[in-house]
């Protein structure tokens, strides 16, 4: 078999197929019609994600939210540590002279004479006392 121009630049329109010797080689005819459009082959895999692109820019701030409940009310602290005692102030004005008290007196008692009788006089005295009011009963 031999090969007609095969490989030979001076020449691309030839055809390089085996002939028999000593047919000549052929020329390469007119390209023929286009032919129809194959069936879609099967999804190729998943390729490789892609680099993360970059960070937007920061969106406006939104308005506030409503103001929520009150929570509960937590427990009294503990009683702090009792202060120290304040200066002294100065001293009020004197109040205004109140009316004289009246005293009731008591009776009378004579004097003990002797030994004997001072029992029974220091006993009388006692009694006039509680009865003018000087001495409780």
């Amino acid at each position: 078999m031999a090969y007609c121009n095969c490989g030979e630049p001076s020449q691309p329109d030839r055809c390089c197929m085996p002939a028999p010797p000593p047919v000549p080689c052929c020329l390469q005819g007119p390209a023929g019609v286009t032919g129809p459009v194959g069936a879609t082959g099967p999804t190729g895999a998943t390729g490789a994600d892609g680099a993360v692109g970059a960070t937007g820019p920061t969106g406006a701030t939104g308005a506030d939210g409503a103001v929520g409940a009150t929570g509960p009310t937590g427990a009294t602290g503990a009683d702090g540590a009792v202060g120290a005692t304040g200066p002294t102030g100065a001293t009020g004005p004197t109040g205004a002279t109140g009316a004289a008290g009246v005293v009731t007196p008591a009776a009378a008692v004579a004097e003990a004479s002797s030994v004997d009788n001072i029992v029974e006089q220091f006993n009388l005295l006692l009694r006039n006392m509680r009865e003018a009011g000087l001495l409780e009963s």
